[in-house]
Parts: C-alpha cells; structure tokens; sequence
C-alpha cells in the first residue's frame, strides 16, 4: 500500500517540478537567468524573515554546475482488482457520488493547487517585505533594525523621531533576545509544560522505501550552499523558500519539526527523495552533528554511522 501511494505522488507535478526543470536548463545567457529569476526570484528561505535574501538577491543560486536530472513523472493507474475495492468501500459508507477515478483526480488537483497556492502566497508577502525595507531606508533604517519593529510601528514610523524608532528598535530587540533563553516543548498540552518540560519521543515521517547511507549536512541558515550537494541534509524546518535545496543532486532530507503532510513531506514524495520528516529534537540534535547517517524509509531507521 505504502509503494503504492508513493507511485501515485511521484506522478503528481507541482510547481516544485516546474521550477527544477526550468532550472535544470538554465545556460550562462543573461536572459535565460532573467527570465527564470522573474518567475521564481520572489522566494525567499524563511518566507517571513526580512533578514533572508530572495533567490533573485543571491547570484550563487543560477551558478551550479552540478544540477540535478530532469524530473520525470511516472503515469499512475489503478488495477482492475483496486478499482473494484474502492469503490466497493465507497458503496458501503454511501458515497455514491464518488469512485475511485473521482477521488484520486481530487487529490491529484488539491495536491497541485495547494502547492500553487503557496507559490502564489509567497510572490505577493515577499514583494511586501521588499517595500517595507525600501520603506525603512528612507529613514535610515535597515533590515535588521526593521526585524526588530512590529507592524503597527512601521505604521506609524512616519510620524516618530529618530531617537524614538531607535528606542523602540532597541526595546523589542532586548524582549527578543529575552524570549530567545526561553526554553519551552514542541507541544503544550497544559499550562504546567510551561514550568516542567514533559518528555516527549517523536517518530519520524518516512518517505519512499529507500534506503541510503552517505554523508551529512546540516543547513542551520539562510544562505543558499553548494556543499549539500550528494549529501543527506538535515534541517530544522522548511517553507516554500527552500525549495533550492533540491536544484542540487542530494541524496536524503532529515527535519525536526513536520508531519506526513508537511510542505518537505509532500516535496520529498514527489521527487522521490528519501526523507525522514519531523524527528523531533531528541534525534536530529544526536543526528545533526553525525558525519555520515544511515537512512532506511523501509525499515524505519535513521541513525549515526560512526567510522
């Protein structure tokens, strides 16, 4: 069941597909790398983060030499047999409107949608975020300082003075830095986590039933790196922003935080990149600093390799 459903996500083409495979044929004309940093250069890795570069503001992402294969999606069908299951169970809980054919058209359109949707999303926050930094220069005032400002601030900035925006600036950045010592669990399920942290064991979301073991490499920023390339990656948490990491050849993806039908989850399904999603702290912090990790989808496992 499990190979099946992975047949089915690897014959879905999102926009993810879209932007390898026009990746994928980027030469070194100016125009052809205008024309692809036109439709994709508003992503950003940290989608909300002002501090993160877009990728049409980091001229190393056009560059690589060691791109990935063009992406290929398998044509998925059903058999006889599974078509009579399906809709045989629909039969019996009273869909009648619906059968298989119907249903997994559904998915396929929901699936792509969504992951459009957020393409879209992101175009219009990104280009926001880049009004409200030409907006700050126009006092002085630079992205990291802007970081430090609520909405309702920048709102009425026009109206403050120097020393005021400074003090503002200087006050969010000491609550920041303050929150950022506060230690708290993924999940809170009462007021009394907040005083004792409950333990808490994760298991990971595996994707495909591959099995690789290679080399590893933490992301922990937001600048787009070559050295992930022919490695199994591992990294915190994901947005749309980081879809760049599959432009380069790797050869597994490991997150803490994320679920079966999370944004890397549903990525590493389409590419059929073996993943384990949402780890939990307790094995990507043991897994995060490991120079070579045994990755088994089929079996479960994710583990150090020690020499």
């Amino acid at each position: 069941a499990n190979k099946k459903i992975d047949f089915f996500l690897q014959s879905i083409k999102t926009i993810t597909s879209e932007f390898l495979n026009d990746f994928n044929f980027i030469k070194s004309s100016k125009k052809q790398k205008k024309i692809f940093l036109d439709k994709y250069g508003h992503l950003r890795p940290g989608t909300y983060n002002i501090l993160s570069k877009r990728y049409d503001q980091q001229p190393n992402l056009t560059d690589s030499k060691k791109k990935s294969k063009r992406i290929s999606h398998n044509s998925f069908s059903l058999s006889r047999n599974e078509i009579l299951k399906i809709n045989s169970l629909l039969l019996k809980n009273n869909l009648i409107n619906l059968n298989s054919d119907l249903i997994f058209k559904y998915i396929e359109s929901s699936i792509k949608l969504r992951e459009y949707s957020k393409f879209q999303f992101t175009k219009l926050l990104s280009h926001i975020i880049e009004q409200i930094s030409n907006y700050g220069q126009k006092f002085k005032l630079n992205r990291d300082q802007l970081s430090h400002m609520s909405y309702e601030n920048i709102l009425v900035l026009h109206k403050l003075k120097k020393r005021e925006v400074l003090g503002i600036i200087n006050r969010n950045r000491e609550n920041f830095n303050k929150t950022c010592q506060i230690k708290l669990p993924q999940l809170m399920s009462d007021s009394s986590a907040a005083y004792i942290i409950p333990f808490q064991s994760n298991k990971p979301n595996f994707v495909s039933n591959k099995k690789v073991i290679q080399n590893s490499f933490f992301l922990n920023d937001l600048k787009i790196s070559k050295k992930l390339y022919n490695k199994i990656v591992l990294i915190e948490s994901a947005d749309p922003g980081y879809d760049w990491i599959f432009s380069y050849k790797i050869q597994g993806l490991i997150t803490k935080y994320g679920g079966s039908n999370s944004h890397m989850a549903i990525r590493c399904a389409e590419l059929s990149v073996p993943a384990a999603i949402g780890c939990g702290e307790q094995i990507f912090e043991r897994l995060k600093d490991a120079p070579r990790i045994e990755l088994d989808c089929a079996g479960g496992v994710v583990k150090s390799i020690l020499d």
